[in-house]
């Protein structure tokens, strides 16, 4: 019983669950997806995946990084050769922003230095692939976590200041440390690895 949060790359998921279905065929899955997962801990869930925001769970949980997926200004090449690329953090007041929320936190961009630059976007949500999908259509400049998943050849995103702003954040797992005892379980973290490379080769 595993809980993933909403935004995660539909294409990605799908891999990594056919990736874990014919290494252990005798693991049954149920996937539920919340926009909070780590609200869920106390529910019946056996697994947890989370965007690193938040400690982890606390009692009888094993904690894991899957992969780093820092939050980061993405937007399309057709966008910036229309709009201009901002050369500073606060230019982006003049352009179309999307961004990822959490929790109900106020939209805001992080600078490197870790200020935070409030900003008032055009759109908001805690689905990440959902702003990947805008920004790549050329809605916006996107400030979203970023795993460097690959999308459609056709519809590149280009990081807009790179050097300036971006939020550490992780994809992170947690399994009940019962569950985790379970042979097929420890098979399955002890191969996470395999299974990023899996959730980020080309779709």
């Amino acid at each position: 019983r595993a809980t993933i949060p909403v935004g995660l790359p539909i294409h990605a998921w799908a891999a990594v669950l056919d990736f874990v279905r014919s290494s252990w065929p005798g693991l049954r899955v149920q996937v539920r997806v919340d926009e909070s997962p780590l609200a869920s801990s106390s529910l019946e869930t056996d697994l947890l995946v989370w965007f690193g925001v938040g400690a982890p769970p606390s009692g009888g949980w094993d904690s894991y990084v899957v992969a780093p997926c820092p939050v980061q200004l993405l937007a399309s090449p057709q966008y910036l050769a229309q709009h201009g690329e901002p050369a500073q953090v606060s230019d982006l007041g003049a352009h179309r922003l999307l961004v990822w929320t959490h929790d109900g936190d106020d939209p805001g961009v992080r600078a490197r230095d870790g200020s935070r630059f409030p900003v008032s976007p055009v759109l908001m949500s805690a689905d990440a692939d959902l702003l990947h999908q805008c920004a790549r259509r050329g809605m916006g400049i996107a400030w979203v976590p970023n795993a460097a998943v690959p999308g459609p050849v056709d519809q590149p995103l280009v990081r807009v200041l790179a050097d300036a702003a971006e939020q550490p954040m992780e994809l992170r797992l947690a399994v009940r440390s019962s569950m985790a005892k379970i042979p097929r379980l420890r098979a399955l973290l002890s191969s996470l690895p395999r299974i990023s490379a899996v959730a980020l080769s080309p779709p």
